[in-house]
Formats: structure tokens, C-alpha cells, sequence
């Protein structure tokens, strides 16, 4: 695990949180935050998708899952980096 040169200007709940004590501190922002990600992707993967393509296939399904699912990867990576930061004592 890397070393964090900064100080905690909050207080520390838990110093090195794992990853079920970081997706048991989810509240209502990084729920949000997985959501959202999921939906502008696969939004995004719709509209892209439907657009004209060399091989005059409509792309819009297979485009919408994969953009969807990468956004709820960010979304995922977002969350759990906001809430380690809340625990670890850098964020409100």
C-alpha cells in the first residue's frame, strides 16, 4: 500500500480501510456517484451506438452494455475512493 504525505485534517476513522469497511461506508453520494456512472455510460453507448457504421449494423445494444458497464467501473472506483478518503480522515 503507498505512503500518504499529507495529514488528516479530519478525524481518522480507520486508518488502512479495507474493501468491505470502504463499500460498508457508502452513503448516499457514492451510491449516487455508481449509479450515475452506469446510466451516462450505457446513455452514452446508445446514442454512439446508433450512429452509422461501415458495416450498416446497428451497434446501439452491444455499445450500450459495454460503455454502461465501463461506467459503472469508474463509478464503482469513484465511490470507493471518496469513501477510503472519508475514512482515512482527507474528505467530509
Amino acid at each position: 500500500m503507498g505512503v500518504v504525505a499529507d495529514v488528516p485534517t479530519r478525524p481518522v476513522i480507520d486508518d488502512a480501510p479495507s474493501i468491505g469497511t470502504c463499500v460498508r461506508a457508502f452513503g448516499t453520494t457514492e451510491l449516487r456517484d455508481v449509479l450515475l456512472g452506469g446510466a451516462v455510460g450505457s446513455s452514452v453507448g446508445y446514442v454512439v451506438g446508433g450512429l452509422e457504421t461501415a458495416s450498416k449494423r446497428c451497434l446501439r445494444t452491444p455499445t450500450a452494455a459495454t460503455l454502461g458497464a465501463i461506467g459503472l467501473c469508474f463509478g464503482t472506483f469513484h465511490a470507493m475512493q471518496s469513501s477510503a478518503g472519508r475514512l482515512m480522515g482527507f474528505r467530509d
